[in-house]
């Protein structure tokens, strides 16, 4: 039986925005159905492009695809998921995930979104200084958040010799660091590129917007053209920059040649998806500044607080070291040109327990010596009770006591004895003052 596809109409925000992540979920949005299928929606009265038509279709192993997430950013290029299970015990054929572009209007600010990530890192010290970080484009690694970082407190104080052409500043006290292995999805991988990072990975987009799309511009500037739209004069073209600054002052870095795409009539640099892929110039790479840096100070991890509550100490290990092909070699405190970071610093876990006391109860006899007892408990800020008090400060809980009235007929002496002169209540009650003086004492 002859099959039929009829490709569902897509109106332009669709064609826009739809962008699948392979071209097996594009041929999804087929909707095959046999001729025979067709002749009984017409006889039916349904519309055999409508969502109705799935209803005879047996979907495979596949669960449906779930709704679209929503979009990772609100701006400036984010990225939408749906996802669907596989339903057999054998495994499924296809992706479980599939992506799409959206809101790629202009953020308002303005501000680079790999930008914003590495300035989320300002207010983190990295080896015990803080840095003003700005993105540095790693070409191996594209998709880890790289960042160049320079001391907070020298990040105002930038020489126009030691900024390159990508904008990066490159000096002694610089430092180049991967922050994060992955960049949030919708960052873009390079400068100037429409390919995107998702799930860590750089996906290629194309000018069509569309996640794993090939199509490119062509020499005219339309995008999966095929250059007969113009003269032969190309609008766009690519220019090789100078060297770029090497990336790193001392200990062995790269510099490379920068590949721009330009406008012939503006002169300005525009989107490298505008300019013809298979005529890009590769960038050439140069080792340079590979001599040892300058000894500076490094710094260990904090050891933990000295105290589990109430004030402490926490010490580190502060180092002056010089670095060279990523080998760090410690030398005399004396050749580090900054100041020594403290080494050691205060520190407080928690508020520490405390004892606390009741009043003291009345005196327990009304002539003679008698004893007084009060309520001792141990207790956190919060009210509650603790058993991390310290047992050698503990207040006492009960005393001997006197109203100044002696009793007729008996005499106490130290030493836990008492002399009764006559029987009776009184010396009973004696004797009942020394087992509980005893046992407290």
């Amino acid at each position: 039986m002859e099959s039929v596809c009829m490709a569902k109409k897509l109106n332009a925000s669709q064609a826009f925005d739809d962008t699948w992540s392979t071209a097996a979920d594009l041929e999804n949005e087929l909707e095959c159905v046999s001729s025979q299928q067709k002749r009984s929606a017409k006889h039916l009265g349904g519309n055999s492009g409508s969502s109705s038509s799935n209803a005879g279709i047996n979907l495979g192993p596949w669960s449906a695809w779930s709704d679209w997430s929503t979009c990772s950013r609100t701006c400036d290029g984010g990225v939408m998921q749906q996802i669907r299970r596989c339903q057999n015990a054998n495994g499924c054929k296809g992706d479980s995930v599939r992506y799409r572009i959206c809101n790629m209007q202009p953020c308002p600010d303005q501000q680079d979104f790999r930008a914003r990530q590495c300035v989320a890192y300002n207010d983190v010290p990295y080896d015990g200084t803080l840095y003003k970080w700005t993105p540095h484009y790693d070409y191996v690694e594209p998709c880890a958040l790289t960042c160049r970082g320079r001391p907070a407190h020298l990040s105002d104080d930038i020489s126009p010799e030691t900024t390159g052409e990508d904008g990066e500043h490159y000096d002694e006290l610089s430092v180049v660091v991967q922050l994060t292995p992955r960049v949030q999805d919708g960052t873009r991988c390079r400068s100037g590129s429409l390919d995107m990072c998702i799930q860590g990975k750089c996906q290629r987009v194309g000018c069509d917007l569309k996640i794993g799309s090939t199509k490119k511009v062509d020499s005219c500037g339309v995008c999966g053209g095929d250059g007969s739209s113009c003269s032969s004069q190309t609008l766009y073209h690519w220019e090789i920059a100078p060297m770029s600054l090497c990336s790193v002052s001392c200990g062995g870095g790269y510099k490379m040649s920068r590949v721009m795409c330009r406008n012939r009539v503006t002169g300005t640099d525009v989107e490298d998806a505008l300019c013809n892929a298979a005529n890009r110039p590769e960038p050439t790479v140069e080792l340079c500044n590979t001599h040892t840096c300058p000894p500076r100070w490094i710094a260990d991890e904090w050891s933990p607080c000295s105290r589990l509550c109430g004030p402490g100490v926490r010490e580190r290990m502060v180092v002056c070291a010089e670095e060279n092909n990523g080998i760090k070699t410690r030398v005399a405190d004396i050749m580090c040109p900054l100041p020594k970071p403290p080494t050691q610093e205060q520190c407080i876990m928690e508020e520490c327990p405390k004892w606390e006391v009741e009043e003291w109860t009345t005196c327990s006899v009304s002539c003679g010596q008698g004893i007084q007892m009060r309520g001792v408990e141990c207790k956190s800020p919060d009210g509650s009770l603790s058993a991390k008090c310290d047992p050698l400060t503990k207040p006492s809980s009960v005393q001997q006591c006197s109203n100044g009235i002696s009793c007729d007929g008996t005499n106490m002496k130290g030493g836990g004895t008492i002399i009764v002169g006559s029987s009776g209540p009184r010396s009973l009650y004696g004797l009942l003052y020394i087992c509980i003086l005893i046992y407290f004492i």
